[in-house]
């Protein structure tokens, strides 16, 4: 039977060489057709590696989910998202705090790639470098088809690779 739960915390956890490239969703974490609160606080995420989400992968979800003093590097993935991968969500995600570095996608978003109908994202004191998306856009962050709100703050340099339209460009600061 399925556990039904109103708030999931995952606290003060190193997820380190987990999934591989054949893996479809989420190298370390993978949330999918789940519809509860989660809190991911001051875990590492370190050389996962999945198709999609190489360190996390959000897919139809309907939840609110806060990732907070988080780090991920060198994490991988064979499609989207090599840090973070977040799909088809109905969902208010917010990522703040986090260092996200050296993340590689074969095509889009090498530190986060958002695509279809995010509700809310929000991005904010973040540092966010040295990212790639090889054959495709966004090295630092790709926002692709809906969001319904997207907010970015308080960010260190952000590497994109392409200048594609969904593709958010270099900021710096502010």
């Amino acid at each position: 039977a399925a556990t039904s739960l109103s708030y999931a915390t995952i606290a003060d956890c190193q997820f380190y060489e987990n999934g591989n490239l054949d893996m479809p969703y989420g190298g370390a974490i993978s949330l999918g057709e789940y519809s509860d609160d989660v809190l991911i606080s001051n875990c590492s995420f370190i050389r996962n590696a999945a198709e999609y989400g190489g360190g996390i992968c959000l897919y139809s979800t309907n939840l609110n989910i806060n990732i907070s003093d988080a780090i991920m590097t060198s994490n991988e993935a064979s499609i989207d998202g090599g840090g973070v991968y977040l799909y088809k969500s109905s969902s208010r995600i917010a990522i703040s705090s986090s260092y996200i570095s050296s993340n590689t996608a074969a095509r889009n978003g090498g530190g986060i790639c958002s695509q279809s109908n995010v509700s809310r994202l929000s991005i904010y004191n973040c540092t966010i470098e040295d990212n790639s998306a090889s054959a495709g856009s966004g090295g630092g962050i790709y926002i692709g088809d809906t969001h319904e709100y997207l907010s970015l703050g308080g960010l260190a340099p952000i590497t994109v690779e392409t200048a594609h339209p969904y593709a958010v460009p270099v900021l710096s600061g502010t």
